[in-house]
């Protein structure tokens, strides 16, 4: 099992036109989000405007998850809907996209064509046991701390703190003792070989 932490205080958080945005994870790493030639970047923004024009990444296909408020979100042409907290919307990145209201969210970018799959989801209720089975995971806290149980060791996990794990086959468990700790947890599953 391979684990990397990014804490708070590593993470780079930078200005948009809205709000701020705090870069996570981006692969590979010493790529920029300003070039748009990541594979992969994970981050948390605010969006302290009524109004938001979301920024197009035409090679890039998008998971968002509200933390705290709620907005409306409208891709294109199409009705705009309600995003309540940990709901999910996957968009292209090609999309016009536009919200309404103001709030603080999660986002995966994964460029399209990776043969890659994200799964976005959050965990309210806690204990969690999770399988972690060859795919690399990401976690996240939100309000508070948790803790990572491996076979081996315990982790603890800071607020707004991202540890990733790369290579592992056994379970984990997830765990707070505080009750406004929400997990986010990114898994992505790589293509399925070929084993004809």
């Amino acid at each position: 099992m391979n684990i990397e932490i990014f804490e708070k205080k590593d993470q780079n958080t930078t200005q948009w036109s809205g709000g701020t945005t705090t870069e996570l994870y981006i692969t590979p790493q010493d790529r920029r989000y300003a070039d748009r030639d990541f594979s992969l970047r994970i981050s948390s923004a605010t969006v302290e405007i009524e109004k938001s024009i979301f920024t197009k990444l035409p090679n890039y296909d998008r998971f968002l998850m509200i933390l705290e408020n709620n907005i409306k979100l409208q891709h294109k042409d199409k009705l705009g809907e309600i995003l309540q907290p940990f709901a999910v919307d996957a968009f292209d990145g090609a999309d016009d996209t536009i919200s309404w209201g103001c709030c603080k969210d999660f986002n995966v970018m994964l460029r399209k064509n990776s043969g890659l799959t994200v799964n976005l989801q959050a965990y309210v209720q806690l204990p969690k046991k999770i399988m972690l089975a060859e795919k690399e995971h990401f976690f996240y806290s939100v309000g508070g701390t948790f803790i990572l149980q491996t076979n081996l060791e315990k982790i603890k996990v800071g607020k707004e703190t991202l540890i990733h794990i790369r290579k592992a086959v056994e379970p984990i468990t997830i765990y707070s003792n505080e009750e406004s700790t929400t997990v986010i947890h990114v898994e992505i599953t790589p293509p399925i070989k070929d084993v004809s």
